[in-house]
Formats: C-alpha cells, structure tokens, sequence
C-alpha cells in the first residue's frame, strides 16, 4: 500500500486554482498534510521514479467533487504506462462534471477524440470505443 495525493496534480492544471478545492475536507489537506497523515500510519508515498509504471490503473467511484473531474485523467496520465490500461465504474451524479472528466481524458490523450465526441452544451455525450477489447 502507497499513498497517492491527487493534489500533486495542481500544478500540471491551468484551469483549476487550489481555491477551488474544499480545503475544509480531510482529504483536501494539502499535499504535506496528507504525506504526514500517511507516514504517520507507516505508508509510503509513491516516488517520483515510479511514474508511468502501473500497467493497469483500477477505480471505482471516484467522482464526487468537481476538482476530481479536472484531476483524474492528470494522475492516471502520470501513472499508467504507455501501453498501459485504465478501467473505471462511474455513478454519474453530475452531467457535467462527467463532460468535464470525458474532456480531460482526451486532453491527456486517454480517450482517442476521433472516436468520440462531446458537445459543448453537456447535453450529448456519444462514444463507440472507451474500452478497448482486442487484448
């Protein structure tokens, strides 16, 4: 067991301040206070030197506040090798916010843009291939 801070993230994003971010959530601490809260309890951070690393990259439920929208396809670009494969179970709570999510993915190049699109408006969201079955 590691501990991954997605907060690491808000330097590679333009379009999210911290402000934005529910500070008064524990798990919106800070980037120190959750490498204390972890070592306190005998976790490791994951390095620097194990980027891009994990071949296969598992979530479930892991959108709740819109920050996690803009900061999701950032850590899995940061820790899914080049060949590697992502796999997620959404409850769609927010329409939006999963245009937003879907957006990032393309931007990060997770989601091929060519096989999908998504309309401005948040009201279509069309996609042929998210997962890829040839394997």
């Amino acid at each position: 067991v590691k501990c991954l801070d997605w907060q690491e993230e808000l330097p590679r994003l333009k379009k999210l301040s911290p402000s934005s971010i529910d500070a008064g959530s524990p798990e919106n601490s800070g980037v120190e206070a959750t490498a204390a809260a972890a070592a306190a309890v005998g976790v490791s951070r994951l390095s620097p030197q194990e980027h891009n690393c994990f071949d296969l990259i598992l979530a479930s439920d892991v959108l709740y506040e819109e920050h996690h929208a803009a900061l999701l396809p950032l850590v899995i670009d940061r820790w899914l090798t080049d060949d590697g494969r992502w796999v997620m179970a959404l409850a769609i709570r927010d329409a939006d916010m999963l245009i937003r999510f879907l957006q990032g993915l393309v931007w990060v190049n997770l989601l091929p843009a060519d096989q999908g699109s998504i309309r401005e408006d948040s009201s279509t969201v069309h996609w042929e291939a998210v997962c890829d079955a040839s394997s």
